[in-house]
Parts: C-alpha cells; structure tokens; sequence
C-alpha cells in the first residue's frame, strides 16, 4: 500500500513538472535534432512520398472523369442501294445519318463528383501517412544514433579518467610506492576502455551514416543531452486527444469510410440507367422521300446494378468497422505514448541517481589512491561499475528524448506534413 501511495505520489509531481522544452515547442530547439527544413527537404523528395503524389495527381484525373461523364457523342452513317424487281426494275441510292449520346439523370452529376472528390482526398490523406511513416522510420534512425552517440560519449570520459588513473599509477611505481603489476593493471584497464571506445565509435559512424543521407552534418559528439528532463504537466486525456486529432491512420480510415459512403450513393443512382437520345436523318428512294427522327433508347436497370448496389452497401459498413478499430487501436497506441513517456522519466532518473552514487565513490577511491591510500583493485572496480551505471543512465536519457520526440512526432509538432 506504502508502495502505491509512493508510486501515485511520484506520477503527481511528475505531471505536475513541465518539460525543460515544452511539448508545442518548435522541433528545431531540441538539441542534436536535424532542422524540420532540412528534414522537410529530405521527406519530400523520398520515392515513398513521390509516388504517393502522383497517385494523388492521378486521383485528381479520375475526379475530373467522374465529373464529366464516360459518354460521348456517337455518330452513324449507312449507305445502300435499293433495286426493285417490278417491270420497271428501278434503282435507288439510299443513305442514313445518325447522331446519338447517352445523358445522365439528373443529381449523378453530383453524387459523381463526390465520389471523386473523395477519392481525391483519400489520396492526399494516404500522402500523408506515408510522410508520417517515412518520419517514424527517420526518427527511429535518430533514436539509434542518439543511443550510439551518448554511448560513445559515455567511453570517451571513461577512457579520460582511467588514462589519468593509469599517469597516477606510473608516478606511484616510479616512486616505488606501487608494484608493477599495479601498473599493468592500469594498463589493462586502460586498454580495454579503449577498446571499447572504437566499438562504439563505430557503431556511431554506422548509425551516423544511416541517419545522414541527404540530412546536414549532425551536432559532434561532444554535443549532449541536458541533464534534466520531466514529463509535460499536460493532462493524459489531453496528450492522447492531440495524437487521435493529427493521427494520419484514423484521418485515412476516416477519408476511406468517407470513399465507401459515396461510391455506396453511386452505385444507388446508377440502378436506373441513363437513357440514350439522337437524331436520324434519312434518304429513301433516291431523294424522293426524306426522314427525320428523334431516338430515345431507355435500358431498363436489372440484377447486376442491384447487386453493385448492395455490394458497396456492404463495404461501406465495413469501413465503418474498420474506422472503429482504427480509431481504438490509435487511442490505445497514444496512451502508451504517454505511459512510456513517464515510465521513461522515472527510470531515468533512478539511473541518473545511481550512476551519480558510483562515480562519487570511484572518484574518492581514485582521489586516495592518488593520495597513497587504498588498493588499485578497489579503484577499477568501482571505476567500473560506475560506468556500466553511466551508460545505463546515458541510454536512458536517450530513450527519454525518444519517447519525447515520439510524442512530438504523433503530435503533430515534430516534422508535421507541409
């Protein structure tokens, strides 16, 4: 009970903390964040994105289909020769004209135009997921280097401090106050910081390299993260409205919901068919006798329109279904955001404090050892341990920027679609 008491009292002050750059803030005052210009720049000539826009072009051809109609004016025209088998055997030239097209009834024209211009923004909605996903791949690339980097930067001052213990331990043996394999020891140590120092060196040119194309130079290493990080004082409710509100899914099942409804009044209308109307000229008898007629065809709608009809009626209740389930999955997802977020922030900082504890102690057993005092075993040990618990606390700093930026991102204020 004491424990839960404690739990809800930490989760209290932490949403009652605002962030050291709040939520709204423009990306481009996170620290080690390429510019949303220059990420912009990159989003909006990726092939991903570019085909989704031709798709949208061709879209918007089809709309302008819809609008004017598949119907176009038909011509006809026959030739023949009439031949009487009376004693006069007389023969005629004989000729027809024709001129047709077929009209839609009145109110297709519009329910067609909906149902274009729905389709249209399906497509620029579908544009818009796919810039999200291409902004969700590149801030995952971001993560990686950001771990990779805090991580070589976490060596990189390990390295420094045991090169300082090693310079210590050679002027104690050279004073005869410390035995030699103290000094290789130092050494050993020495060397496998160093060690690994070009492992993760590399494994941050890698990440660097993935993250880089088409990006600018991204900030040096030396470049980190601020100490300090707390969660939004922002209200969950709230923070899972914003993400449902730019969620580029549920706007697409929305736009797609929105496609089934009027192709569904579409395939209504066009259980009556459109009838045909036309002239006829006509000229019989070698010009003795000439015609001219008005034509009006009327099919008659029959089984297949009904069952078009009823199929779309179907898809559009299961694009009903479907925007449900979306829009369920999407709020659980952006829930998750946010428990992540907070989650992140309280590791973080029972890491921090600990990685703080260890290096106090290794820095007095290293400031004695200086001194004449203790042994170098006890020096590397806590040297050690205390820089496991660096980069476990370096890591979590950098996944809490991540989830920060995840929630920016599924916000909309983090390289949100132009």
């Amino acid at each position: 009970m004491l424990l839960q008491k404690t739990s809800a009292l930490s989760l209290v002050l932490i949403q009652a903390c605002l962030w050291a750059i709040p939520l709204h803030t423009a990306a481009e005052t996170l620290p080690g964040l390429p510019p949303s210009a220059a990420v912009a720049e990159f989003l909006l000539v990726s092939p991903a994105y570019l085909a989704a826009q031709r798709g949208s072009d061709a879209e918007r051809m089809v709309a302008r289909q819809h609008q004017i109609g598949p119907y176009e004016w038909t011509g006809t025209a026959a030739a023949s020769r009439r031949s009487q088998t009376d004693p006069t055997r007389e023969r005629f030239q004989e000729y027809e004209l024709g001129l047709e097209r077929t009209v839609r009834l009145p109110g297709k024209v519009a329910v067609a135009t909906r149902a274009g211009e729905t389709r249209v923004a399906q497509s620029e909605a579908m544009a818009r997921k796919v810039w999200h996903e291409q902004a969700r791949l590149l801030l995952e690339r971001y993560a990686t280097w950001l771990r990779e980097r805090e991580s070589a930067r976490t060596w990189a001052q390990q390295v420094a401090l045991l090169r300082q213990q090693w310079s210590a331990t050679e002027r104690r043996q050279q004073l005869g106050d410390a035995a030699r394999i103290e000094q290789q020891q130092a050494l050993a140590a020495l060397t496998q910081a160093e060690a690994q120092q070009l492992t993760a060196e590399s494994r941050l040119a890698s990440a660097s390299a993935a993250l880089s194309r088409g990006l600018p130079a991204l900030p040096s290493i030396s470049d980190a993260l601020p100490f300090s990080v707390a969660p939004e004082a922002e209200s969950t409710a709230s923070l899972v409205d914003r993400q449902l509100r730019y969620s580029p899914e549920v706007t697409l099942a929305r736009q797609e919901q929105q496609v089934a409804e009027a192709q569904l009044q579409l395939d209504t209308a066009e259980r009556r068919a459109d009838p045909t109307v036309g002239v006829r000229f006509t000229r019989e008898r070698g010009g003795a006798e000439h015609t001219a007629a008005l034509v009006l065809s009327v099919p008659f709608g029959g089984e297949y329109r009904s069952a078009g009809a009823q199929a779309s009626a179907f898809r559009a209740s299961a694009a009903v279904q479907l925007l449900l389930d979306v829009e369920r999955r999407t709020q659980t997802e952006a829930a998750q955001r946010v428990r992540d977020l907070v989650s992140a922030y309280e590791s973080w900082q029972r890491q921090a404090e600990a990685a703080r504890q260890l290096t106090s102690v290794a820095d007095k057993l290293g400031n004695g050892y200086r001194l004449g005092e203790g042994n170098l075993n006890d020096v590397l040990s806590a040297r050690r341990l205390a820089n496991e618990q660096q980069l476990v606390a370096a890591t979590g700093l950098a996944d809490l920027w991540t989830a920060r930026l995840r929630l920016q991102l599924e916000s909309g204020v983090l390289w949100p679609h132009p």
